[in-house]
């Protein structure tokens, strides 16, 4: 199956996507590619999950018992360690009141 992708601009340079039918990842990963964060922000995301993974570590507290303290799952602390911008904000300061 693949992914039939739509970009409209809109008037108002809001981008619309929908997507018809099975999906393929190499679709998303080109659309992904054209319409990153910006670098800066990039880096401010990844040196926050540093941050948190060294915070964590100097308090000697294991992965698992961290995301069982914030309620959430051990790969989603690990993309939040990672800087992987879909992490939520309201995840973010979970993690840093459990800490």
């Amino acid at each position: 199956m693949y992914c039939n992708i739509y970009i409209t601009l809109s008037l108002n340079s809001e981008i619309q996507w929908k997507e018809q039918g099975g999906c393929d990842m190499s679709a998303r990963k080109a659309l992904n590619r054209q319409f990153s964060l910006p670098i800066p922000v990039q880096r401010c995301l990844r040196k926050l999950g540093q941050d948190i993974r060294d915070a964590r570590l100097r308090r000697r507290i294991p992965m698992e018992v961290l995301a069982e303290r914030a309620s959430i799952s051990r790969p989603t602390l690990a993309r939040l360690a990672d800087g992987y911008p879909g992490v939520s904000l309201g995840t973010y300061a979970t993690v840093l009141f459990s800490l």
